[in-house]
């Protein structure tokens, strides 16, 4: 596996990106962060002049600059080779601005690596469940040695700021939601059959803050008599490591989802519930592309939630709970669970199931709240270019004019 992949030029990098070590910026097993990442690096007018930093991986997303980062060392400790090897990268490219993914506590060591660059952090968690964020006085702290902090949500930026009543502290979050090529998403959806099949889809982790059994057992009683209907799970507890993988090691809670949907299937001549464990975006995309309903059963307050977004994009019709980042996208665009049993997810995937004008209105107020809220990765690739340029002193380039440099 090589180290270095599209290595920065020795004259210097504008923009740095750095991913969380966990991150594997390629394709066949990218997480939300590294799509993110790609995302905001393409449509990022900086791209000529940005690079991203992240594990070492076999084929990196083309196109973009890419630096491979060792996360195996003799010493041990994953955490520790990766930011060495981050250290060095940065001694030769130099970079102006450093852009932050998911890691507090690389702060400081970045300040360490780079005393004269810019720094500012992107939150895709909440910041007070977070390594040197948790108390006040820390994310006090903290914003005071950053130039910018991007928020993945309202949510997360209230929860960041939450207590702070310092306005120019506050300032300094700005609202920066995933954002999504909505164009390529409506040509993928033009380019699938009209005719959807009676699939109810699950696409996350398996893990029990995503509502993995929740799920299960309310599929298991909504979908027990109704002929033709079936379920999938796509995902894992974590993603493959390997380019070519297609599983991942095995927890013991997936162990018992898996576990209750073999008895759900057991004696019957084709399964209820499909477990396809890890699949690639396009993958994932293709089959929101022809299901009926997708369900996101989150338990645990939402940063913001991908696959829900990618769902809408993708004109398929949601059910969802309304947590944390949620609630700012579902309210009025999809079927809310409440309460949040397996009893009330039975009747809604009944319901729609039993409904088809429904699920083509959803399918409609879905897209449309994309577009209304700003999820289209142009509008939020220009407010962070905007942000990066204003704040950072970043040099002026094509599509970052000197007289619009502020955050919206």
């Amino acid at each position: 596996m090589n180290t270095v992949i599209n290595a920065a030029k020795s004259s210097g990098v504008d923009l740095a990106l750095v991913l969380p070590p966990s991150e594997r910026f390629q394709a066949a097993n990218a997480g939300a962060i590294s799509l993110c990442v790609r995302d905001f690096a393409k449509f990022s007018a900086y791209l000529p002049r940005l690079t991203v930093y992240g594990a070492s991986v076999d084929q990196p997303y083309p196109g973009i600059p890419f630096r491979g980062l060792p996360t195996e060392s003799r010493l041990g400790s994953r955490r520790m080779a990766y930011l060495l090897g981050l250290a060095k990268a940065f001694a030769a490219d130099r970079p102006r601005y450093v852009e932050i993914y998911n890691r507090p506590e690389f702060v400081g060591w970045v300040r360490l690596m780079a005393p004269r660059a810019a720094i500012s952090l992107y939150l895709c968690n909440d910041p007070q469940r977070m390594r040197r964020f948790r108390t006040l006085t820390e994310r006090q702290a903290m914003l005071r040695r950053l130039d910018a902090v991007f928020c993945v949500s309202d949510f997360i930026r209230d929860r960041l700021l939450e207590g702070i009543d310092d306005l120019a502290l506050a300032q300094r979050a700005i609202t920066a939601r995933f954002g999504f090529d909505l164009p390529a998403f409506d040509a993928r959806v033009s380019a699938l059959q009209p005719e959807r099949e009676n699939l109810i889809l699950f696409v996350g982790r398996i893990v029990e803050e995503k509502g993995a059994e929740l799920f299960v057992d309310a599929v298991a009683r909504a979908l027990g008599g109704r002929t033709g209907w079936r379920a999938v799970m796509v995902g894992a507890d974590r993603p493959p490591v390997g380019h070519d993988a297609r599983t991942a090691p095995v927890s013991p809670y997936e162990t018992r989802v898996r576990a209750r949907v073999a008895s759900i299937n057991h004696a019957r001549q084709t399964p209820l519930i499909e477990m396809t464990g890890f699949m690639t975006q396009d993958e994932v995309l293709a089959l929101y592309g022809r299901a009926a309903i997708a369900v996101v059963p989150s338990l645990w307050e939402e940063p913001l939630c991908r696959t829900a977004i990618e769902a809408m994009a993708m004109r398929c019709p949601l059910i969802s709970t309304d947590r944390g980042g949620l609630r700012e996208l579902v309210h009025g665009a999809a079927v809310v669970i409440e309460p949040t049993t397996s009893d009330r997810l039975a009747a809604l995937i009944g319901e729609l199931a039993d409904d088809p004008v429904r699920r083509e209105m959803l399918a409609r107020l879905g897209r449309s709240r994309l577009d209304a809220d700003g999820y289209d990765i142009r509008k939020v690739a220009a407010l962070m270019d905007r942000v990066r340029c204003r704040r950072l002193g970043l040099p002026d380039v094509e599509g970052v004019s000197s007289d619009s440099r502020h955050a919206t």
